[in-house]
């Protein structure tokens, strides 16, 4: 995954709503720089880092929603939306082939055969994935998006001498640090207990990485600021997020393997003929696979959050962020 682009003159003693300014115009282009990559698949991880780019700039637009006019911000995350969500049909399906492939190296060529199939499937839907995105992203490009979106963002910064609530937007972008990551971390960090009692329920699970993806988004942002320890507290979290994607996963990728396993054995019910039957075994086995890599991922993630607890792991990041 690429790195965040460096925001150049940033001086995080002036107010935030200057620093906004040059935070989005980085990121607004940080967004933009993957896209013809992105658009001829030369590198499929451009797609994912501009995934990562705009959620990146999605969670600053949250953040400081309060800095932005409601009408314009919300036409805004709308057209981040349909772009993340073509991104990410793109990605999710290169991850899925990515592991099937790997699988069908440890199985014996008779036992492949219904590996070989999904894989042929999400191919296909892959691919029709990536003419969509293609698509998008050609009309980004024909329409000169890049400057239109950064002067689209600017514009919808409120005016310092409107605001209705001055003393809060008057903040520096330190004060405001200050304040915003130990709210963001507890917010995360109060679910652990629940998501941690009931192992499956999936969605207890997303929702807290959902709330996770905006923490480290959001440390990101004042990565430049503070050094050394805050640093560290930001790898931990960049560590825990990878452990609940891959575990997200496996969620995603288990009721696919199952529905698949299901079809096969109907189809197989119905064959007279034993030569005709589709050999699941490869199959299942990769569905053994994906359920104990689920397990030993979710007890890995357990005793992450257990240490965070332990070792006060907010009062660490906000003793991190003291000057």
């Amino acid at each position: 995954m690429a790195q965040p682009w460096k925001i150049h003159n940033l001086d995080p003693n002036k107010s935030v709503h200057s620093c906004l300014k040059k935070i989005l115009h980085t990121r607004v282009n940080e967004v933009f720089s993957y896209q013809i990559p992105a658009l001829t698949h030369e590198d499929i991880e451009a797609v994912h880092d501009m995934r990562v780019a705009v959620r990146r700039l999605k969670a600053i637009l949250t953040i400081y929603r309060l800095h932005f006019e409601p009408t314009p911000l919300k036409k805004l995350n709308t057209r981040l939306k349909f772009l993340l969500q073509a991104l990410g049909n793109v990605r999710d399906g290169d991850i899925f082939i990515a592991s099937l492939v790997a699988c069908t190296e440890a199985v014996k060529e008779p036992d492949r055969t219904a590996l070989d199939m999904i894989i042929e499937n999400e191919e296909h839907a892959r691919n029709i994935h990536r003419k969509r995105l293609k698509k998008l992203l050609q009309a980004l490009n024909e329409k000169h998006c890049m400057k239109r979106f950064d002067a689209f963002v600017h514009a919808s910064l409120k005016h310092t001498a409107k605001q209705k609530t001055a003393a809060p937007h008057e903040q520096s972008l330190y004060e405001s640090a200050r304040f915003i990551v130990p709210d963001l971390l507890g917010v995360f960090l109060s679910q652990g207990s629940d998501v941690l009692s009931h192992p499956r329920k999936k969605e207890k699970l997303h929702g807290m990485r959902i709330d996770g993806k905006r923490v480290r988004y959001g440390m990101e942002i004042f990565s430049e600021i503070f050094g050394g320890e805050y640093t560290r507290c930001l790898e931990e979290m960049k560590t825990l997020l990878d452990i609940m994607g891959s575990i997200h996963d496996c969620d995603v990728h288990i009721p696919k393997i199952i529905q698949q396993c299901e079809e096969i054995r109907s189809f197989n019910a119905h064959r007279s003929i034993r030569s005709e039957r589709i050999r699941v075994q490869g199959l299942e086995g990769y569905l053994r696979g994906l359920r104990r890599r689920r397990t030993l991922l979710f007890k890995e993630m357990g005793e992450k959050l257990k240490r965070f607890d332990r070792e006060k792991f907010t009062e660490i990041v906000i003793q991190s962020m003291i000057q």
